[in-house]
């Protein structure tokens, strides 16, 4: 008995420790293709001056020559075992995270895989072996051959994660990893592109929250991240954090759109990180996403009789494949502009212009990640007292947030809420000013009262000079009064066309954002909208303007020439800085002193 157990150890020794068959390959084999990306003069993206434990890398070959510069920077550290996490694209074969026992043929020779680590994953339940799957898996075979060239003497371990596995299996896999291998002689990356199917300016936006929470290790934020495999993250930063290595540097990004020279056309985004000892970033990263007036009644509700009560065709110019422009974002909202009644019901008197529609419609915005809609405005009582109520309980019903009374009236029951941002909480006020003022020491009472309990204040405001677009001098005097009383945001609507900005005391006002989804199809300006994305960091805030096109309701982002000419008008009427309005002019701005347009490089 001895013996046999004592031949069947030795069996499994030889097992684990000779060398694998190189039954895999590296994306090319040829060496021409991997030294033509290697920077000839020695320049890399970053040259780390300590011990880098981490990183993230994208797969994407377009950026092979920041892929080359990237490992080049990592080349002058010595590493035992290089550990490649990436999505399985395809979700191939049966195992959740899927591992190789076999090597890859790179054209600087076999880049062993670590089979003692394999077995010991393999062994726990923690992954399964499979070969099938590493055929053809971009996420590592994009990467071996650059691994082994800046890795020479190292050997490796790619981990394949299903879309399906869970957190749990990533937070067990990191701590087994960490216990298993010695981290300064281990450099764990995970294989992750950022931001698919957007343009440059959307990509730019959801970039901006993964990678602040990225540097903030903030697992809450990962699991929504426009990336093409969150779970990958996960378990890098889980071990990253097991180790002591919580320190991320954002060396590079890009976007294929950008490289292209087609900002307007959907792209794949790349982040280049490294990790090293140290804490993590102190504040995360949220991103809010407004839009102007939402009407479904008249000529938008028998647009939407057609399409059998769906309304997909409305926002899927937006959204790209796999609707991912709503993806990412802690806060969508839109100005609620008319009531929710029971089948769309109008109640008496009637009057001129008279808006209600379905709950049921409102509820498809479920699917676009909408979750607050302001109510303060002129049209959010058409179906009177009895409309107002109904509306406030098919929301509560829906499970949107929201926040308004009708027009002039500033309530404690009804105009402001605090709307939950995964661990911030943000103050939502509404207040509606078109047949009269309101009153704005109530309105700054309010703001008073909700403010303790709120990481932001943010205002909406249905105001304005129909169809004018510069904004009046009492909007600014109210705008002034209510950032003195605490407001760190103004958002406004009601004119049915953009008006512009303004930075007071570093504070925005969003005059305007004109319509978003509405009926007046009689002028180009009341078809033109603006949609904004606000990333909020600390005390950074940066926005991004997203002018829109509406063709008979049906919403899409300018493109072009287009964008570009509602860009312009947004800073011709606003009041900011001459460097500000040049930021505008490319769809961005910042109220820190410490982003320019160098923050936005794509």
């Amino acid at each position: 008995m001895k013996k046999l157990l004592f031949i069947c150890l030795l069996s499994f020794m030889v097992l684990a420790l000779a060398p694998a068959k190189a039954e895999h390959r590296a994306y090319s084999l040829s060496a021409d293709y991997y030294n033509e990306s290697w920077p000839s003069d020695g320049t890399a993206i970053f040259r780390p001056s300590e011990m880098v434990y981490g990183g993230i890398v994208p797969h994407h070959l377009l950026v092979k020559d920041w892929l080359g510069k990237y490992f080049a920077g990592l080349s002058k550290q010595q590493y035992d075992t290089v550990i490649l996490i990436g999505p399985n694209h395809a979700d191939a074969g049966r195992g959740k995270l899927i591992i190789s026992n076999e090597s890859f043929a790179t054209p600087f020779g076999v880049l062993e895989t670590n089979r003692w680590l394999a077995q010991k994953l393999s062994s726990a339940g923690l992954a399964q072996i499979e070969e099938a799957p590493f055929a053809s898996e971009q996420s590592i075979v994009n990467l071996a051959g650059f691994i082994k060239k800046a890795f020479p003497q190292a050997n490796f371990l790619p981990i394949v994660v299903r879309r399906d596995a869970s957190a749990a299996e990533m937070d067990k896999l990191a701590s087994t990893l960490a216990a298993a291998v010695n981290p300064a002689r281990t450099l764990i990356l995970a294989s992750v592109d950022f931001s698919h199917y957007q343009t440059a300016a959307v990509a730019d936006f959801h970039d901006a929250r993964t990678n602040g929470c990225l540097a903030a290790f903030d697992y809450s934020c990962l699991q929504t991240a426009e990336v093409d495999s969150p779970l990958s993250l996960r378990a890098l930063l889980k071990y990253l954090e097991a180790v002591g290595a919580r320190k991320d540097t954002l060396v590079y990004r890009t976007n294929s759109s950008a490289l292209l020279k087609q900002p307007d056309e959907p792209g794949t985004s790349h982040s280049f990180h490294v990790f090293t000892k140290g804490e993590a970033a102190k504040d995360s990263a949220y991103n809010l996403l407004f839009f102007g007036d939402l009407m479904m009644d008249r000529h938008v509700g028998e647009l939407i009789t057609k399409q059998k009560g769906q309304v997909d065709f409305l926002l899927n110019g937006l959204s790209g494949e796999e609707r991912r422009f709503w993806m990412g974002n802690d806060l969508t909202s839109a100005n609620l502009e008319s009531a929710l009644t029971k089948n769309g019901a109008h109640y008496p008197p009637s009057a001129g212009i008279d808006f209600a529609f379905a709950p049921e419609l409102l509820a498809q915005f479920k699917n676009y990640n909408f979750n607050y809609f302001n109510i303060a405005n002129n049209h959010i009582t058409d179906q009177g007292t009895k409309g107002f109520a109904e509306t406030q309980a098919n929301l509560k019903n829906l499970g949107y947030s929201f926040a308004g009374c009708g027009d002039q009236s500033v309530r404690s029951d009804c105009s402001g809420t605090i709307v939950q941002a995964r661990d911030k909480r943000i103050a939502m006020l509404g207040a509606s000013m078109v047949y009269g003022d309101i009153d704005k020491v109530k309105l700054a009472a309010e703001i008073a009262r909700l403010k303790p309990q709120a990481d932001l204040v943010i205002v909406q405001l249905h105001w304005g000079n129909e169809y004018q677009s510069q904004f009046n001098k009492k909007q600014q005097e109210l705008a002034y009064y209510l950032v003195d009383h605490g407001a760190d945001l103004i958002i406004g609507h009601h004119p049915h066309v953009i008006k512009g900005v303004e930075i007071y005391k570093d504070k925005t006002i969003f005059y305007s954002l004109g319509n978003f989804v509405f009926d007046q199809y009689w002028s180009l300006p009341t078809q033109r909208g603006l949609a904004v994305g606000v990333s909020w960091s600390g005390d950074n805030f940066s926005f991004q303007l997203f002018p829109l096109v509406a063709n008979h309701s049906a919403v899409s982002l300018a493109k072009g020439a287009e964008k570009v000419k509602w860009l312009k008008q947004v800073a011709a009427t606003s009041a900011v800085s001459s460097s500000q309005k040049t930021l505008l002019t490319q769809g961005y701005l910042s109220t820190s002193s410490r982003l320019t347009k160098a923050d936005f490089p794509l």
